[in-house]
């Protein structure tokens, strides 16, 4: 049979899951809000089958599908047409993308940074394929690149010469170790003649974007020839630090269990108070930037209350006392963010941390009329859970983190449990 102090329990968690449920339906709608908004229509142009060039609007998370979506005007109904129908897009300048048949390795395992994936024959899986492939540079020599996932490949052409694989392979020698085939630099000094191109500087060049477009410019300008060079889009930062101060909404309690001398359980509520506090933010990026770790260690002001109680024990006895708590700590949030964009500038994220705390300076005094004394100094730290969803502008960023309940736990104060229960609001500067 379930006592009074179990029905209090299922109580509070009953509220606290209807918190949570309805903070997590917020970032839901939030999140499916900023989705429908994803992506920034970008202006460009597309080539059809018919050589046709067509100025039109396009978004930035759907250039290479099966299906291409494109609009005449920012305003105007989404235009959808097979990649098949169309041999080229980009937007002048700064990208493009030419839709070729070649000969390509497609083997992900020959990319493995370890041993146990590698294919123990050198020679390349070459599959025929109709892909588009991103123009880095365009002259009298063509360099362009596929990338999807870990599969990194580059391609040549050039005036005399049909377009194929720059070929580069990891494997397996008969002795277990890694030997590279590394037959692009022999494609390259066949292809890309020039006085100012050596052996020596075909021998440095690895296999990657910045060497390879670099050997290109070189020989087109050898070359006397008009070339362009599409810039790679920057990576985006790996790392940045923000500054964070906050507003806290904060409820205090003391939860006072059923002891020796009778009486059930009750609670002496201290009521909200705001409270401040200053982090320091460390972010460290990963996978497309669209996912963080972070960990912000915080300063927060201190709690401090004091409240007289009075509680009938019900055997004609009433406890009556004053209780003194005060808590202040430094908080350590770590945890996983997660971004979802709208515009260049503009991004919504939602995040979840556990939280750990320092003691800094707490005590609880508690004197009643019947229980013995008790005073203790420096209860110990915390740890507790945290979600929240905010918005961020350039270097700005706003906020939203309910924080589940942090309990002290030590024995010493085990008869009045300190408990304390926050809603913050973070303000957020990005110093770099």
């Amino acid at each position: 049979m379930l006592s009074s102090n179990h029905f209090l329990y299922l109580q509070k968690n009953i509220k606290n899951m209807k918190k949570v449920t309805a903070l997590l339906c917020l970032i839901i709608s939030f999140i499916n809000l900023g989705l429908t908004a994803q992506s920034e229509l970008i202006k460009g142009y597309l080539i059809n089958n018919s050589n046709e060039k067509i100025d039109c609007f396009f978004e930035t998370k759907k250039w290479i599908e099966d299906d291409f979506e494109y609009r005449i005007s920012e305003n105007s109904e989404p235009i959808l047409i097979k990649t098949s129908d169309f041999k080229e897009f980009g937007v002048l300048g700064k990208f493009k993308y030419e839709r070729h048949f070649v000969k390509i390795d497609l083997t992900s395992k020959n990319d493995s940074k370890s041993t146990y994936n590698l294919d123990r024959d050198k020679t390349p899986e070459l599959k025929e394929k109709t892909l588009f492939l991103e123009a880095l540079v365009t002259g009298k020599a063509n360099l362009y690149r596929y990338e999807k996932g870990k599969i990194k490949r580059f391609f040549i052409s050039n005036e005399n010469r049909k377009i194929e694989q720059l070929i580069f392979k990891k494997y397996l020698n008969s002795s277990n170790q890694i030997s590279y085939n590394n037959r692009y630099k022999q494609q390259l000094s066949i292809q890309l003649k020039c006085k100012n191109i050596t052996i020596n500087t075909l021998k440095n060049i690895a296999y990657r974007t910045t060497d390879l477009t670099k050997v290109f410019i070189k020989y087109n300008t050898c070359a006397n020839s008009d070339f362009t060079f599409f810039k790679t889009k920057n990576k985006g930062k790996r790392i940045s630090l923000n500054l964070r101060p906050r507003f806290n909404l904060t409820n205090t309690q003391l939860n006072r269990e059923s002891s020796t001398i009778g009486g059930n359980s009750f609670v002496i509520d201290y009521g909200n108070l705001i409270t401040y506090g200053l982090g320091a933010e460390l972010e460290v990026f990963f996978y497309k930037n669209d996912f963080s770790f972070i960990i912000e260690p915080t300063f927060t002001s201190s709690i401090s209350h004091s409240s007289g109680f009075s509680q009938n024990l019900g055997t004609l006895t009433t406890l009556e006392g004053i209780a003194k708590f005060s808590y202040q700590a430094i908080e350590v949030p770590f945890g996983v963010r997660y971004y979802f964009f709208s515009k260049q500038k503009s991004k919504a994220f939602v995040n979840t941390t556990f939280n750990f705390s320092i003691d800094i300076n707490s005590n609880l005094e508690v004197t009643s009329n019947i229980e013995d004394e008790i005073k203790v100094d420096g209860l110990g730290g915390t740890s507790n859970f945290s979600i929240g969803a905010g918005y961020k502008y350039d270097k700005y960023s706003l906020e939203l983190r309910y924080n589940t309940d942090k309990k002290v736990n030590n024995k010493l104060v085990k008869l009045y449990e300190p408990t304390i229960k926050s809603f913050s609001i973070i303000f957020g500067y990005e110093l770099f």
